[in-house]
């Protein structure tokens, strides 16, 4: 937790600094859209875990934490790529709706 939202952070940032340059525009969706999504979807997957974990027997407590923290960084892995993945297709979508194409100032326009 105290590692994702740093670099949270640091990707707005990232994508701040590249809307100024022209050539790079188009990566500021990306960076921004993938980077929120991960974490989102990190956060969603690890709470469905912890909320479904309270219905189960906890006999064996060891076993059980063992088991909880395997599935508790699964889930969290798992939940960070889908949202990853969606952040992508969606700012794939915004890029074609605002019209920045992907490096813009290496298309031969002589």
């Amino acid at each position: 937790m105290f590692l994702i939202l740093p670099l949270w952070f640091l990707c707005l940032v990232l994508a701040v600094v590249l809307l100024f340059f022209k050539k790079y525009r188009f990566l500021a969706p990306y960076v921004l859209l993938c980077s929120t999504g991960a974490l989102i979807g990190c956060f969603v997957f690890s709470t469905l875990l912890l909320l479904g974990v309270t219905k189960f027997d906890r006999s064996n407590s060891s076993v059980f934490a063992i088991a909880f923290l395997i599935g508790l960084v699964t889930i969290s892995i798992l939940g960070a790529c889908v949202g990853f993945v969606s952040g992508f297709f969606t700012a794939r979508w915004f890029n074609r709706q605002v019209g920045w194409k992907h490096f813009a100032a290496t298309d031969n326009q002589l």
